[in-house]
């Protein structure tokens, strides 16, 4: 997954347990089938107090047993967490 810029303080869930950030811009993560990813991001969060509604995550890379969600397919965030995908193998 990516975003536009370097976030750490935007956390990756695995079934509810942080499993990485976007300090690099990017995060990969490891799931199974029926994993729900989310992506959490503070209340407080914004940028040029335009709010968190220009940030998007995209899914650059899948394996490819990975039927859902595929390469291409991004999400508009919002303070809180966000549900991104329950995985399809």
């Amino acid at each position: 997954m990516a975003l536009p810029e370097a976030l750490e303080s935007i956390i990756v869930l695995v079934n509810g347990q942080a499993v990485a950030d976007f300090r690099y811009t990017q995060a990969a993560v490891v799931v199974h089938r029926g994993d729900l990813v989310e992506i959490e991001m503070g209340e407080d969060y914004s940028h040029g107090g335009a709010g968190a509604s220009w940030l998007q995550v995209e899914v650059v890379d899948v394996t490819p047993n990975i039927r859902a969600p595929l390469p291409g397919v991004r999400i508009h965030l919002m303070p809180g967490r966000t549900a991104f995908a329950n995985i399809v193998i």
